[in-house]
């Protein structure tokens, strides 16, 4: 499954909940075609990393699979951190 994918599934287990989620083929196609657009501007967001996401890469992770957990840890904390 490409990232691009794994984001629109994301985003449409959240948006179309109410009608069965990702898989659900009530608007005709899975409802998680309907978000790749927004998978996409998501996805191209994060081309650009923050300050914290590049700490976290270079301070905490010896693998790219590591460093790539930590920076998206590191961005998913700033929300909460404001």
């Amino acid at each position: 499954m490409s990232m691009v994918e794994q984001v629109a599934r994301a985003l449409a287990a959240n948006r179309y909940m109410s009608i069965g989620g990702a898989d659900s083929t009530a608007l005709g196609k899975p409802a998680w075609v309907y978000c790749v657009p927004d998978a996409l501007t998501a996805i191209e967001a994060m081309r650009e990393p923050t300050e914290k996401m590049e700490r976290a890469a270079r301070f905490w992770s010896p693998s790219l699979r590591e460093s790539y957990s930590e920076m998206i840890d590191a961005a998913l904390n700033e929300q909460d951190q404001g």
